[in-house]
């Protein structure tokens, strides 16, 4: 975590060894100011910073709290969390900004994945809804998603589905060895087998599979 001042009358920054490094600067360099600063911040957040510095200065009822992204000549980012303290004189006039800085490059990174994965969920879902025919996601051949078309089909409820083997639950034995080899492959092209009904009634069925990120 690095820290660091303002002079909000300025633009003059003081800034922390470990807030140079942060910024992939040498902490013996050249003396920072608030547009130097924003020039080390991804174009698409330089607004937010703009905007929150303003009405931190402006009144203590709107804090300094930010999370933005860094950007390197190498073109990676870096994402931050930032906060900061307005010192104001006796008028209520801004003095100094204190502040601090911390790299959640890693925490982000997490949260952007869960996100994207729910998003996926979310598109299958829609998808689902509308899908006339029978869909089935699964993951290793464990159940993990299935649409309302396939639960009519197979005649079993979504509980009695999900977390289950899809192969040994809705294919008789004799058909087994010829799924589990079609799952290993990336597309298949669709085919003709035979499946089985929750009552244990068989029907042919045509397949067709791929492998999808959720």
């Amino acid at each position: 975590m690095g820290n660091w001042d303002q002079d909000p009358e300025t633009g003059q920054l003081w800034w922390s060894d470990q807030t140079y490094r942060l910024f992939g600067l040498d902490p013996q360099g050249r003396k920072m100011t608030f547009d130097d600063f924003i020039s080390y911040v991804h174009p698409d957040d330089r607004e937010l910073i703009i905007n929150n510095t303003e009405l931190a200065l402006k009144s203590d009822e709107h804090p300094y709290r930010v999370e933005y992204r860094i950007t390197f000549p190498n073109q990676l980012e870096r994402y931050v969390f930032e906060a900061a303290h307005i010192e104001r004189d006796n008028d209520g006039k801004a003095t100094k900004i204190i502040g601090i800085i911390q790299d959640i490059t890693e925490r982000k990174r997490v949260e952007l994945e869960k996100l994207e994965r729910l998003n996926r969920k979310k598109r299958f879902e829609t998808l689902s809804m509308f899908a006339y025919e029978p869909l089935v996601i699964h993951k290793n051949g464990v159940i993990v998603d299935i649409n309302a078309s396939a639960l009519d089909l197979f005649g079993y409820s979504e509980a009695e589905m999900i977390g289950q083997n899809a192969i040994e639950l809705l294919f008789p034995r004799e058909t087994h060895t010829l799924l589990y080899k079609s799952i290993a492959i990336t597309k298949v092209a669709p085919y003709e087998t035979v499946a089985r009904r929750k009552n244990g009634t068989l029907f042919p069925i045509e397949i067709e599979s791929r492998n999808a990120q959720i």
